[in-house]
Parts: structure tokens; C-alpha cells; sequence
């Protein structure tokens, strides 16, 4: 048996695949008890909704020029932003009245109230963008990242990804006003509220009990 946690909505299941394939829907663990930071809840509440940025657990090449570039693009698209340095591919230096750094916290209580984000297009980040019903600009680091930009941008709710390369400033600024559009955001709504109806851990952990109990069988 194959399990595939990524969205039906997001990448259909080819009709030729053998039954024992399953696109379950992307594994979500939430987090209901956690108690947002005073700190941050200020933040939130204290203007427009934020632009989250982060790049999950890629490696920290130069993050202080990283993070140069994000706050200088953020400025220039006039938005706050909300900045994940857990990863170590950006950095806690540069604070401004418009930025907040956390080192961690969970997306499903995090993201919802953000108005898009900037990542680096790990497949758990972009389900998580995609639940929250976000636009999302994606920067790739290596591996599947670059496929998940193309197909999210190909489904309307990204812009064209951005290399992290030639990433600058005006050019972030630039992702930041296409994510505005009308559109781009209906279309990430659209999408939210069909990601959120998918049970994807549960079906997951059916398909792997009735898979346990036919090898039980098997073996009796």
C-alpha cells in the first residue's frame, strides 16, 4: 500500500494508478491547546493582517541578507510581517515596529489569520498554506519545492515562483501586489475550504488498520 498526504484538490489521483494507491489528503497535527503569546496577539490585532515568512528547516545560508530582503520587500509592498526564524534561513536581526519574529508555532492557529505568505514550498507548509485559505508565494530551496510552486501557481493561487538566487526587495514587493488580487485570493479561499473538509490523517490511519488486519488474516 501507498499512502500519498497531499490534497486531491491540489494533485488529482491519475486514473491508471492501482487500487492500492491513495491520495489520503495532507496529515495535519493540530494544535488546540496551545496558547498564543500575548505578544504576538498584540501584533496581529494591532494593524493589517501580516505576511507570514518563513522557510521551515532550510539551512541558514546568509540570513541576515535573507532577512535584509524580506523586511526591506515587505516595506516596500507597505505590509507587516510576520517572520518564523526557527529554521535558521532567517535571521531575529532588523526588528521594526511592523515585524514580528517567532521562533516557532503552530500553522493551524497561526496562519488563518495572516493575509499570505512566503515559504519555501515544502509540501507540509504548502497544504498548511492552502487550509488557511492563503495566497502563497513560493521560493524554492531544493527537492519536490519547486514542483509544489508550479502547481500551486498553476491552479491561481500563487504568483510565479522566485528564485532564491535573484531574490530582491522590489521583486518580493512585486510577489507580495499579486497576491492582492481579487482572484488570487478568492481562488485560495476556494481552495481552503475544500482542503478543510479532507480527513486525511483519519483516513490515513483506516487505511493502515484494514491493511494490519488483512496481514493479520494473511498470517492466520
Amino acid at each position: 500500500m501507498t499512502l500519498y498526504a497531499f490534497s486531491r484538490h491540489i494533485v488529482p489521483a491519475p486514473s491508471d494508478w492501482p487500487p492500492d494507491v491513495h491520495v489520503t489528503g495532507a496529515w495535519f497535527l493540530d494544535s488546540p491547546e496551545w496558547e498564543m503569546p500575548s505578544t504576538l496577539e498584540a501584533f496581529i490585532a494591532g494593524g493589517e493582517a501580516p505576511v507570514y515568512v518563513g522557510f521551515g528547516s532550510m539551512p541558514g545560508l546568509d540570513p541576515e541578507q535573507l532577512t535584509e530582503i524580506v523586511v526591506n520587500g515587505l516595506a516596500l509592498a507597505g505590509r507587516r510581517g510576520l517572520l518564523a526564524t526557527g529554521g535558521g534561513a532567517l535571521s531575529a536581526s532588523l526588528p521594526t515596529s511592523t515585524i514580528m519574529h517567532l521562533d516557532e508555532f503552530p500553522h493551524d492557529r497561526v496562519l488563518p489569520l495572516t493575509a499570505m505568505a512566503l515559504h519555501h514550498g515544502g509540501a507540509g507548509t504548502t497544504m498548511a498554506c492552502a487550509r488557511a485559505g492563503i495566497p502563497a508565494a513560493i521560493c524554492p530551496f531544493m527537492g519536490d519545492q519547486p514542483f509544489w510552486a508550479l502547481r500551486m501557481r498553476n491552479m491561481g493561487v500563487a504568483p510565479a515562483k522566485l528564485s532564491r538566487k535573484h531574490l530582491s526587495a522590489d521583486r518580493l514587493a512585486r510577489a507580495i501586489g499579486a497576491m492582492d488580487n481579487p482572484r488570487m485570493r478568492e481562488r485560495a479561499t476556494t481552495l481552503g475550504n475544500l482542503v478543510t473538509q479532507e480527513t486525511g490523517t483519519a483516513t490515513a490511519v483506516r487505511l493502515l488498520e484494514r491493511l494490519g488486519q488483512d496481514l493479520g488474516r494473511s498470517l492466520s
